[in-house]
């Protein structure tokens, strides 16, 4: 099973995804994602984001702030500190992953794209 993706026309780039930091700290039941860059996310609601272990997704866009709704894919929410990365033991430096797609949710090929699961 392959294990890679090259996109030939993609623009070079150090992650697959873009990332931005929490500006403001998200509270477990938070619903609002304050960013500090939009740099290469979708403009549009209807993506979704990843943050530690929880996948969020956004419904709203104003600016640098979304409205999320928590804990989709069966992921559990909870609280993040501003400016963390989400990963445990991490400096920071990057909190939210962006894992954008409008792929219908029976998609297994996206889920597995999305999640890092293998079959």
């Amino acid at each position: 099973m392959p294990r890679g993706l090259a996109l030939i026309d993609a623009p070079a780039r150090r992650t697959l995804f873009p990332q931005s930091e929490l500006a403001e700290q998200l509270s477990e039941d938070g619903t609002t994602l304050h960013v500090s860059t939009l740099e290469g996310f979708p403009k549009e609601a209807g993506f979704r984001v990843q943050i530690k272990g929880e996948f969020l997704k956004v419904i709203d866009v104003d600016g640098k702030d979304w409205k999320v709704e928590r804990a989709v894919e069966r992921t559990a929410s909870g609280y993040v500190p501003a400016g963390h990365d989400g990963r445990p033991g991490s400096d920071g430096s990057k909190a939210i992953r962006s894992h954008a797609g409008r792929v219908p949710r029976d998609d297994c090929f996206q889920y597995l794209r999305e999640t890092g699961a293998s079959i």
